[in-house]
């Protein structure tokens, strides 16, 4: 079986074909030395698991492995635009990719996640007070974002939004918790990831005083008082 014209067109032929007589298969290399200093570009052709031919940007043309890629190389060899297309790829497929992921594996290093909290009412009438924890600027996708509660880990009421990407391989995510604060009640979000020697924890709420002055007691009881008379 010979390939018509392109390796795409034969593979839309081949799905015409009745299943499970044969199968064919392309496989695309770039092979780099010193960086992208000299690339080396294989587009090899296989018929049931047995190389037929090669495409070697480093000849410039197709080498035949078997008879069965034999007519296909010699038809290729002679289309010159057709040889001029694939010489091409080292640059536009293999020398662009080879920079694209060198920034990416070097942007693995570098974006730390930056976490803020913002307070917010969704219903003034409801007691419920919306905290958004937001990571924002890291890099890679993988994150752990909890919230506490006066050092407990919070499950109720915690909402995850999706991960979103910033447009320059580093992403963001926001961590709702809905929750009645009391007064003294300190909530923490705490983020974890891969860029970080340790988690980052930022904290909202106003803690009880360990030991409260007198004036300060007083301070606190009036507070309780007040909310309970249903000032707040």
């Amino acid at each position: 079986l010979n390939r018509i014209a392109a390796p795409g067109e034969l593979l839309a032929f081949l799905l015409f074909l009745p299943a499970a007589h044969f199968l064919y298969q392309e496989k695309g290399e770039c092979h780099f030395l010193n960086g992208t200093q000299q690339v080396r570009l294989l587009l090899r052709s296989f018929y049931n698991r047995q190389e037929i031919d090669y495409f070697d940007s480093d000849l410039g043309k197709y080498v035949a492995v078997t008879p069965l890629g034999q007519p296909d190389v010699d038809k290729w060899n002679r289309d010159e635009v057709y040889l001029q297309y694939w010489k091409a790829q080292v640059d536009s497929v293999c020398r662009h990719n080879y920079r694209l992921y060198s920034y990416k594996a070097a942007k693995r290093e570098e974006p730390k996640p930056t976490v803020t909290i913002s307070p917010t009412k969704m219903d003034p009438a409801s007691p419920n007070t919306i905290l958004l924890c937001t990571a924002r600027g890291f890099y890679p996708l993988e994150i752990e974002v909890r919230w506490l509660k006066n050092g407990q880990l919070e499950e109720e009421g915690v909402a995850f939004g999706e991960e979103l990407q910033n447009g320059d391989w580093t992403y963001q995510l926001q961590v709702i918790l809905e929750t009645q604060p009391q007064w003294g009640d300190v909530y923490t979000c705490q983020v974890e990831h891969a860029s970080l020697e340790a988690p980052i924890t930022v904290q909202w709420g106003k803690p009880l005083p360990s030991c409260p002055e007198k004036g300060e007691r007083r301070f606190l009881l009036n507070w309780d008082l007040l909310i309970n008379l249903g000032f707040f």
